[in-house]
């Protein structure tokens, strides 16, 4: 599974990245996107067009299917009943976001372990710190985009000063590390 967690800037990076994954892959990626609760346009709408996957916004025990891009929805946190089905949440907000990428990464990495991979893009608070120590600490691998070159960098600076056992790459090193790992 790769998990992927961005904010403010993040949203033109997804789709680049998300751009590159060929269409036999059989790989599975889930998303949090902060956005603002005022943008109307579906957040599977958002990825759809530039994504040859499959794309959902997965509700309540819906199915993992490998090949599949998930995103979370704009008012439930998104975790991993176990590596087969989804589950959605309605507790508080994490660092003022629901969704939640510490919600979305701490479970995935108590279900994926070491076959995970997390990646912390673009964005302006510190949600993804808390649960990039859990993918480390269950064995996954967690890439963050270099803050050099983040619109925003708060989200992947915070990654990086919370744990020592990540890769900092640029969006371009993450696209060919995906291509490689589909």
């Amino acid at each position: 599974m790769i998990i992927i967690g961005a904010s403010a800037g993040g949203a033109k990076l997804l789709k680049a990245m998300l751009a590159e994954i060929p269409v036999n892959t059989r790989q599975s990626f889930c998303v949090v996107l902060h956005r603002s609760e005022s943008c109307e346009q579906s957040y599977a709408e958002l990825l759809k067009d530039a994504c040859l996957l499959p794309v959902y916004e997965p509700e309540d025990k819906q199915a993992v299917v490998e090949g599949c891009v998930y995103i979370a929805g704009s008012r439930y946190h998104l975790l991993f009943e176990n590596k087969n089905e989804f589950a959605l949440s309605v507790e508080q907000p994490i660092c003022y976001s629901r969704p939640s990428i510490d919600v979305l990464f701490s479970s995935a990495a108590r279900v994926y372990r070491q076959e995970l991979i997390a990646i912390v893009l673009s964005g302006n608070n510190a949600d993804g710190s808390n649960g990039c120590k859990e993918v480390i600490r269950h064995g996954g691998q967690v890439w963050v985009q270099s803050p050099l070159e983040a619109e925003f960098p708060v989200m992947p600076s915070s990654a990086i000063d919370a744990i020592d056992e990540c890769m900092v790459l640029t969006v371009e090193q993450i696209i060919k590390r995906l291509k490689k790992t589909v």
